[in-house]
């Protein structure tokens, strides 16, 4: 079973790559800051989780 976190880092990666192949700027930059804050909400699940596994 895939963690939240995983698939919360997966989509993050999915629209970083979509962002480098958009020309206009306009789409690209609010999809590269989608990217960011879904990236860091996945670490930050991921320590949630490895704590409340011990």
């Amino acid at each position: 079973m895939v963690s939240t976190s995983m698939k919360l880092m997966a989509l993050g990666i999915c629209i970083l790559a979509i962002s480098l192949f958009v020309k206009n700027i306009y789409i690209q930059y609010p999809l590269l800051f989608t990217s960011i804050v879904l990236n860091i909400i996945a670490v930050v699940k991921s320590f949630q989780e490895k704590k409340n596994n011990r």
